[in-house]
């Protein structure tokens, strides 16, 4: 009795799964699977100055060119106490699919034989000077909705030699002696608007 019992318990449980396994073939006869990728397109993000794209080559003492106003009383090319001169910055941002801020600063090189050059103004793509004294603190952005894609920022300089300067007579001479060289610094930064 105990052996027909368990039988029994058997063949139930054997007709419940043969009972699922139909219902489930019954039910279920169209399965289908598929993946893909949701491919999304990368902005650009590629700045030139002068030419010259800074994400891959963040050095770019090779591409500002100084023009020095030239008089007859100082060697062309050559900067001498009172001295003026200029040099441009084009910001190409045709490769730039996103509103960026910019930031422009100078400084006088530690390794410059000259302290007393100083920035005294600038334009933006070839506008009124805007006046500045010491150094040059620039701030701007560009939308992307801006068809424009370039900038000009042309800085202004100077070999003060005024009774603010940091030099006197006999360190002027020592600089040109020494055949120093008048290195002005300057620094840029590129950031993303995100709001």
């Amino acid at each position: 009795m105990y052996n027909l019992s368990k039988f029994k318990l058997i063949i139930a449980c054997l007709s419940l799964f043969l009972l699922i396994n139909f219902v489930q073939d019954t039910y279920a006869k169209y399965i289908t699977q598929a993946t893909g990728d949701a491919n999304v397109d990368i902005s650009r993000w590629q700045i030139s100055i002068n030419n010259q794209d800074i994400i891959s080559d963040s050095f770019i003492t090779n591409v500002i060119t100084p023009t020095i106003i030239t008089n007859q009383h100082v060697k062309d090319g050559t900067m001498a106490p009172l001295s003026e001169g200029y040099f441009d910055l084009v910001i190409d941002y045709t490769n730039v699919d996103v509103s960026f801020s910019y930031e422009v600063s100078t400084e006088i090189s530690l390794s410059s034989a000259v302290t007393d050059l100083q920035v005294t103004g600038y334009s933006e793509n070839g506008g009124s000077v805007i006046p500045l004294s010491g150094s040059l603190d620039i701030n701007g952005s560009v939308l992307l909705s801006n068809p424009v894609r370039t900038k000009t920022l042309r800085i202004y300089m100077t070999w003060d030699d005024s009774l603010t300067e940091l030099m006197d007579n006999s360190d002027d001479t020592m600089a040109s002696i020494n055949l120093g060289k008048a290195i002005l610094t300057v620094n840029l930064g590129f950031t993303q608007i995100t709001n």
